[in-house]
């Protein structure tokens, strides 16, 4: 049965198709229900978006007198760090064959580095950037982490 989040996201994205912050929002309850397949189709949709992420923020809505801190960061890097963790957890499934296995460990490791790419932009690491954010659940937290180990240790794959 499908989440009430992820019909709300759904559901904005078919208002509003090229919302960046929607995309990178729906693959992230794509992947809390272990559709890895389409956490990663919109997480690339999200990364190809040309649109300004200053312009489609999601609103905060909070009473007029209310103090809100809200961190700033790109939803591309979010988006990137999770496409590393999707194809992080593709690449240990059992049932890829060897070609698959290290096309998907080629695509967590470009990811995996894009999202440290736009981190360092910020002179931030990316757990910094993503473990206050309220998009990352505790499973993919731990996931990013589990990534961020194994993803430097990958075979080198140019051979």
């Amino acid at each position: 049965r499908p989440s009430a989040a992820m019909l709300a996201w759904e559901d904005l994205l078919q208002l509003q198709p090229d919302w960046l912050a929607t995309q990178v929002a729906l693959g992230f309850t794509y992947y809390e229900q272990e559709r890895l397949q389409d956490a990663i189709a919109i997480w690339e949709v999200a990364i190809n978006n040309p649109t300004d992420e200053q312009e489609n923020t999601i609103p905060i809505l909070t009473p007029p007198d209310a103090a809100v801190s809200v961190r700033n960061t790109p939803d591309k890097l979010h988006a990137y760090a999770g496409l590393a963790i999707a194809y992080h957890e593709l690449a240990d499934q059992q049932v890829l064959e060897a070609d698959q296995q290290a096309k998907s460990r080629s695509y967590a490791t470009e990811f995996w580095l894009q999202a440290n790419d736009l981190a360092e932009a910020q002179s931030e690491m990316v757990i910094d950037v993503v473990a206050d954010h309220w998009l990352w659940s505790e499973k993919a937290l731990e996931n990013w982490l589990t990534a961020s180990e194994a993803i430097p240790n990958y075979p080198d794959l140019t051979n």
